[in-house]
């Protein structure tokens, strides 16, 4: 009989408690919305600096990893990227402000085009160059060159011979010419006057505007991953977009929750924004339509940023190079190689199909959380009675004491 009496008297203070939850519940939601904080510190961690004078693009490939800035293109071996090291500098007199590399060629944009050969990286030789302007960004294809600037054109060079470079077509425009990216015959330019565009360069020689995406102002830097094209918009935030059919592009997303968006590079999981005032910013996307933010690395001033599966490479205004290492990719690649000496590393949460590592604490509560959730939605006695079940088995409370609201933002 006492036993009776004191689960009625505790079921009656549970019931009065919902009561209070229900008052509590902005506050409450708050907390809850900043569950993933706690796996956040764990995602990224910064492996080293590589000091440049001011890095303003990045591309990564084979272990080295190229970086441009005031003197021209700073070449760094990372093929253990906790020992980086700049090995050799290619001097072109002036600011370099884009790279791209393919076949042991180095192709170099700031004043004008340059090509250099990379095959000894200690040791490269410039092989040809083209002085026509002043350019941003570089992307090949084939025999071809793509190159523009802040005159808004796009010019094409004929990159056969790589002594020789020659001007094949000249795109005039009235924007600005930020970036380059390809997919099959189609040639996106990020201009953040005008927004992307989108040009058919199947015939180099004579290439086709097709179109400009609308919702695209500001548009800055591009990544392509398979059919997703993930777009950096300066002061306008993110844009994923479908470009499965690739004349015409469609906006899956719009993300706004993002200042100066200066780099962008990502997969089918995640998506590293490079802001220039805010740092780093990882977002998952493995929901392209929904992305979520997982965690920002405040402490960088990104102009540009390379993804390359397990690596991150930050060409950053303070910093010149910035390498950071996805820890649950790299406990999971170490496991592999070096199962005996994994097994005396702690070994981190449960790996989810995104790649965002949770531990058992975050698991139990998503748990608990989901009961409340059920309960709050239902209102059922059998829910309230779940829910407190599993209070009274975890003794502990369905509010995580340890999480705080995010500050606002000035």
């Amino acid at each position: 009989m006492i036993k009776r009496i004191n689960v009625q008297i505790i079921l009656s203070a549970f019931l009065i408690s919902l009561m209070i939850i229900q008052t509590l519940t902005p506050f409450c939601n708050v907390l809850l919305s900043n569950s993933t904080s706690s796996i956040n510190s764990l995602y990224i961690n910064k492996v080293a600096k590589v000091r440049v004078d001011i890095g303003y693009a990045v591309f990564a490939e084979g272990g080295y990893v190229f970086v441009t800035d005031n003197d021209g293109l700073v070449i760094i071996d990372a093929r253990t990227p906790a020992k980086a090291k700049k090995i050799s500098t290619i001097r072109l007199g002036e600011s370099a402000f884009g790279v791209a590399v393919r076949n042991d060629l180095a192709y170099i944009v700031g004043p004008g085009l340059t090509i250099a050969d990379i095959s000894d990286p200690s040791n490269p030789i410039i092989l040809g160059s083209s002085s026509d302007s002043a350019f941003e960004a570089v992307c090949i294809n084939n025999s071809y060159a793509y190159v523009t600037g802040l005159d808004g054109a796009l010019r094409i060079y004929n990159i056969a011979n790589p002594s020789n470079p020659y001007l094949v077509k000249h795109l005039a425009d009235d924007g600005w010419g930020m970036d380059l990216a390809f997919h099959e015959e189609i040639l996106y330019l990020a201009d953040p006057n005008n927004g992307l565009q989108v040009i058919n360069v199947s015939n180099p020689s004579s290439p086709q505007i097709l179109q400009t995406v609308s919702n695209t102002y500001g548009a800055w830097d591009i990544s392509i991953y398979n059919n997703t094209l993930y777009l950096g918009c300066h002061g306008h935030g993110v844009r994923i977009l479908d470009i499965s059919t690739p004349e015409t592009p469609q906006i899956i997303r719009n993300y706004y929750d993002i200042g100066e968006a200066y780099g962008v590079s990502g997969d089918n999981n995640y998506l590293f924004v490079g802001d220039l005032q805010e740092g780093i910013i990882v977002l998952n996307v493995s929901s392209p339509s929904h992305p979520t933010e997982i965690t920002r690395y405040s402490a960088a001033a990104s102009h540009d940023i390379f993804y390359d599966g397990s690596y991150v490479y930050d060409a950053d205004q303070d910093h010149g190079l910035l390498i950071f290492v996805n820890e649950a990719m790299k406990y999971r690649n170490f496991q592999k190689a070096k199962p005996n000496l994994a097994s005396k590393m702690q070994k981190p949460g449960k790996v989810l199909s995104s790649g965002v590592k949770k531990s058992k604490t975050d698991e139990n509560f998503a748990k608990r959380r989901e009961k409340l959730g059920r309960l709050k939605k239902t209102g059922s006695i059998h829910d309230a009675h779940n829910v407190f079940l599993d209070m009274i088995k975890n003794k502990k409370p369905f509010i995580r004491r340890d999480l705080e609201p995010s500050p606002a933002r000035e």
